[in-house]
């Protein structure tokens, strides 16, 4: 069987999940040291990321407050179309 006692996983099943967990570890560490077109590729990202114009700290959180009150707006548009339909359709039968 797949179950083992009390839930415990076997030594084998532990040293499986070991050896996957450090194959997908070593993996990027090998595509950077060996294949130089990727390791170039992230120094290119970097250098790219320096050009950006972030936003300030104020842009960021009136754009973050638009978002949230938007959100709200329409989950309670949502809730109350919802609401109102709910009672119609039960008002003609249908639910």
């Amino acid at each position: 069987m797949w179950y083992t006692t009390a839930g415990w996983a076997t030594p084998y099943q532990v040293a499986a999940t070991a050896l996957v967990a450090a194959l997908f570890g070593a993996l990027p560490i090998y595509l950077i040291l060996f294949h130089h077109q990727i390791a170039d590729l992230l120094i290119e990202t970097q250098q790219e990321m320096r050009k950006v114009a972030w936003s300030s700290r104020a842009e960021v959180i009136g754009s973050t407050i638009v978002v949230l009150v938007t959100v709200v707006l329409l989950s309670l548009f949502i809730f109350v179309t919802d609401s109102i339909l709910l009672a119609l359709a039960g008002v003609f039968g249908v639910y």
